[in-house]
């Protein structure tokens, strides 16, 4: 029995030799390769490492920015009117002159429709009841124009631009007053 112990004692001891010799050669490897930064097993791993890094950074950065231009549009076109929500511009009486407090939003609807090319837009000219039918359909034309004139300006093509005119038919405030009238004369815009 105690022949069978020191053989076992024997065996032992070995593995226990041979794994500390072998942990000792793999300390020894990666210690020449941190002094000899010159070889080509080190050099590949690091140059690997590094291009791993700068791919990954690169595709966050693209990501980034794709996540940042999806929210701008996102946000514009929440901002843009829809047939539910109307853009209204009021114009002055007998008038289809457009006015400068409006061109910052008319900007903006062309800056998205540059974008997307497949979007049309409707331009609807309205009147107030004063005049004849024929003036105020053309009158409420006038109006539409002017603001598809300058969407075109703004490098819109036409064929993106639907133009009605209604006159007086469609009143805003179908009252007989001032301030309906004034509500009346009006241009709507929505996609």
């Amino acid at each position: 029995m105690l022949k069978l112990d020191s053989r076992w004692y024997f065996i032992l001891g070995a593995s226990i030799l041979l794994t500390a010799c072998q942990q000792t050669e793999e300390k020894n490897v990666q210690d020449q390769a941190s002094l000899n930064p010159g070889s080509s097993v080190v050099t590949a791993l690091a140059q690997a490492k590094t291009f791993k890094q700068k791919e990954a950074q690169s595709l966050r950065l693209t990501s980034q920015i794709a996540q940042k231009k999806s929210a701008k549009n996102k946000a514009l076109e929440a901002t843009l009117p829809t047939l539910d929500d109307r853009y209204t511009m009021l114009f002055d009486i007998n008038s289809n002159g457009l006015n400068d407090a409006y061109k910052g939003e008319l900007v903006a609807f062309a800056e998205y429709l540059n974008k997307n090319a497949a979007k049309k837009i409707h331009i609807d000219g309205f009147t107030c009841e004063l005049g004849s039918a024929e003036y105020n359909v053309a009158l409420g034309q006038r109006r539409a124009y002017a603001v598809s004139k300058f969407l075109e300006s703004k490098g819109v093509s036409n064929k993106q631009i639907i133009l009605v005119s209604y006159g007086k038919e469609r009143p805003a405030d179908p009252q007989h007053n001032e301030i309906a009238w004034m509500k009346n004369r009006r241009v709507e815009v929505y996609f």
